[in-house]
């Protein structure tokens, strides 16, 4: 740099500290000034669905893969079903659908290591190992996935890098730092929870299914387990706007229910709100009983041998990745009319919803983005207001402070996407809110 050059400098001066495991908790009291609910606050997590309004419909898997820094790859997922729903495009290759899965399972790794950093590191590193492998055998070299295109994906497997992955998984289950399920059918691994959480929700459970009701992270079903019902009830995952009314609409915490009126028929029964999530997709398929956490080694175990199959499978390697006149109706754009798409994925965290609504020249005019967060916040108000009720402010604020009311295995159970859900146990830090509207 010359000597009489100047450089422009910026300054940017910090006035507020910002505490990563912090969570923010409003309280509502009672007239008796004792707290009455305590509701978690989303208002860190705004929603995003508007960016995508007025955006052409072909544009938008390019843009959905940056929408969360801690899960990209399932919003990136969700996307692209959504629009491949949106175009009728119905079928990919087995190829293409191996790869899309081990994506998928490579992100449910490595999100959930870190639930393990605190208790067990080298469990927490193998995971982490196991799961990044998987995502750089599914091309996804760097955290923003550039994988999944409408039609497939964009490039074959490397077989240098799917043995690499074979290798990771393959110590990983032989590790025995992940446990399966007991002889009951109930996760039975290592888990601080198992003693102290009662699972009192009265709402339903949904997870993504296959058409026969069988656990799959990229099914076109959603299953939904009813309280006293032996068998969940399965549903077609285009359903979904029609299903699926938002209480509180457009709001951070939407408090979503699920209705179970006839198809094409006017709402005639009471939605009812439900939970997502590990917890939930046991329920679904009939295991009951297991608390949040060992539920979330359930899917640890589940995701690492579905892995295993996956790299196993020669078809992952084929040639075969993309059903080029798919791609072709695409750019074409040519919609009759509106049409309305949904993708659905069900990540470490849960249910993640995308649905996209296009004019006929492919310009997407609605949007609704539902997260695993936005569905689980009423499941997550009831814990911490079952946990706190009756008690003084003040009593909420010491007994947070000294780790013996629940809130954190409360806020570890619903498992937000915001930092505080990887707290170790005993930094998590509260800040309450009073306030005088109860929602």
């Amino acid at each position: 740099m010359a000597p009489s050059e100047k450089v422009s400098v910026e300054q940017i001066q910090l006035d507020e500290l910002v505490d990563p495991f912090e969570a923010k908790l409003g309280v509502y009291r009672a007239p008796d000034g004792t707290v009455d609910q305590v509701a978690f606050d989303l208002s860190g997590l705004p929603r995003i669905d508007g960016m995508l309004v007025g955006k052409r419909a072909v544009d938008v898997p390019d843009i959905t893969k940056r929408l969360c820094g801690l899960c990209p790859v399932v919003h990136h997922l969700a996307g692209v079903r959504a629009v491949e729903a949106l175009f009728s495009i119905t079928e990919i290759s087995r190829t293409a659908s191996l790869i899309r899965q081990l994506l998928c399972a490579g992100s449910t790794l490595d999100s959930l290591a870190t639930k393990f950093v605190a208790t067990d590191r080298d469990a927490a590193r193998a995971i982490k190992r196991a799961g990044q492998a998987c995502l750089r055998a599914a091309g996804s070299p760097t955290h923003f996935p550039d994988v999944a295109v409408p039609g497939g994906v964009r490039k074959p497997a490397d077989e240098a890098l799917v043995a690499e992955a074979r290798k990771a998984v393959a110590q990983l289950l032989a590790s025995g730092t992940i446990v399966g399920s007991g002889d009951n059918g109930v996760p039975s691994g290592k888990d601080g929870l198992d003693g102290s959480f009662a699972d009192n929700f009265p709402g339903l459970d949904i997870a993504v299914v296959d058409a026969d009701g069988g656990l799959d992270p990229l099914g076109d079903y959603l299953g939904v387990a009813v309280p006293g019902e032996s068998e969940a009830r399965v549903f077609a995952a285009a359903e979904w706007g029609n299903r699926v009314r938002e209480t509180a609409p457009g709001d951070a915490a939407p408090r979503p229910a699920f209705d179970f009126s006839p198809a094409n028929a006017p709402c005639t029964q009471q939605p009812r709100f439900y939970r997502v999530g590990p917890i939930a997709r046991l329920a679904v398929v009939g295991r009951r009983g297991a608390s949040p956490a060992a539920a979330q080694e359930q899917l640890l175990a589940d995701t690492a041998q579905r892995a295993a199959e996956l790299l196993d499978s020669s078809d992952l390697l084929g040639e075969e990745i993309l059903v080029r006149r798919a791609q072709e109706a695409v750019e074409a754009a040519g919609l009759e009319g509106s049409r309305t798409g949904v993708g659905i994925v069900d990540g470490p965290r849960g249910l993640l919803v995308h649905r996209y609504t296009a004019a006929a020249d492919g310009i997407i005019t609605d949007c609704q983005i539902m997260t695993p967060t936005a569905q689980n916040e009423l499941w997550l108000t009831e814990m911490l207001t079952e946990r706190m009720r009756g008690s003084s402010l003040e009593e909420a604020g010491s007994g947070a402070k000294r780790g013996d009311d629940g809130i954190e295995e409360s806020i570890w159970a619903a498992d937000p996407c915001l930092p505080c859900s990887s707290a170790p146990a005993g930094l998590m830090t509260f800040k309450f809110e009073e306030r005088s509207r109860t929602k």
